[in-house]
């Protein structure tokens, strides 16, 4: 304690507990699904812009819009490991791709679609195995 009453009082600090970095693998696994709502975002960023060079109404500009700021969000989720995010950008994937599905028949674009999928599965199996990884890590340092 010092000498001075008008010191602000001092705490000893303990050290916090960082996270071990994360292995290769698991960390390409997760970012396969950053780059995909990357990708995602971006098209979606495009039809916006396309959408306003053209006489589209104006809710229709903002949806898509929103659409593409919550699948950047959601790749900023993925990135940081969220394995919720990870669950909800495959999900509404799949189910954007039913709708167009249904709509428009099997599209020329399949095959970047495909690769798109195949992203957002790894990432929810990188996320779920980071987790995992991460626990017993804590778990293995307690026990010390």
């Amino acid at each position: 304690m010092s000498a001075d009453p008008y010191a602000p009082p001092q705490a000893v600090l303990l050290a916090l507990r960082s996270d071990p970095p994360m292995p290769r693998t698991i960390r390409w696994q997760i970012m396969s699904g950053v780059y995909a709502t990357r990708v995602n975002g971006v098209l979606a960023l495009g039809g916006v812009l396309r959408m306003l060079g053209s006489n589209t109404p104006a809710v229709y500009i903002v949806y898509n819009l929103t659409a593409a700021i919550v699948i950047l969000g959601l790749g900023y989720g993925i990135s940081r490991g969220g394995r919720t995010c990870a669950v909800l950008a495959l999900s509404t994937f799949v189910l954007s791709r039913v709708v167009l599905l249904g709509r428009d028949g099997l599209s020329s674009g399949w095959p970047l679609w495909l690769a798109v999928l195949c992203c957002y599965t790894l990432s929810v199996i990188g996320t779920l195995r980071w987790h995992t990884w991460r626990d017993a890590h804590r778990r293995a340092s307690s026990a010390l």
